[in-house]
């Protein structure tokens, strides 16, 4: 895998700081993450998004008018913590609500929520959306448990367009959950990806076969 990078231990921070760089007239920075460079009008509701870097253009490729109104990234493969996601969200804060979002894996349910608690007692609305697409990771008794991949894209733009057309709290959370229990995904991989500083892939693929049911960081299905 050929990859260019400068300091594996600060790869997360020097790619947030890149992205922001590169596409200053779309987004700033914030600490741990991006807001929108335009925010919303005053009283909208706000998406924010995140879980760990290197998921690119997730979860910082989501931001912008009728998606994200911003981003949290934790280090490589690894969710933001909770004063990081706290943090974001309140600076992405428009008066009406927000709306944390992330794939559903451990790490991300707890910091998320524990934000979202931290949040709500700060006076600021504020609602968890746990995409779970992954049809591999359980099956449809038990959908809760399910991994949020692909499926993620689609449920924060609903989420987002419900909240760009001025949709209160209730209503954008309505759409999101009604988009998320009708987005279904399947992962397939043919190679692992190798993480910055280390010198072998996650996993590995024999030639002419396909792995199916992978999750984002190579999970089984």
């Amino acid at each position: 895998m050929t990859k260019i990078v400068d300091r594996p231990e600060d790869f997360a921070a020097t790619a947030l700081a890149g992205f922001c760089a590169a596409h200053a007239d779309r987004v700033i920075p914030v600490p741990h993450g991006a807001l929108r460079a335009h925010a919303g009008a005053p009283g909208k509701v706000a998406l924010i998004v995140g879980g760990g870097s290197g998921h690119y253009p997730a979860f910082l490729g989501y931001v912008g008018a009728g998606l994200a109104d911003g981003a949290v990234a934790g280090d490589v493969f690894a969710s933001p913590s909770t004063s990081a996601v706290a943090g974001v969200a309140r600076a992405a804060d428009l008066g009406g609500g927000v709306i944390l979002g992330f794939g559903n894996y451990a790490g991300d349910v707890l910091n998320f929520g524990a934000a979202a608690e931290r949040l709500r007692a700060e006076g600021i609305d504020a609602r968890i959306l746990a995409v779970t697409d992954d049809v591999a990771s359980a099956p449809a008794t038990d959908a809760a448990r399910r991994r949020g991949v692909a499926g993620d894209l689609l449920v924060f733009k609903i989420a987002g367009a419900g909240a760009e057309a001025g949709l209160d709290l209730d209503a954008v959370m309505d759409v999101a959950a009604r988009a998320n229990r009708g987005t279904v995904s399947f992962g397939l991989a043919f190679d692992g990806c190798t993480l910055p500083g280390q010198t072998a892939p996650l996993f590995t693929v024999p030639d002419g076969q396909v792995a199916l049911g992978l999750g984002i960081h190579g999970e089984p299905g």
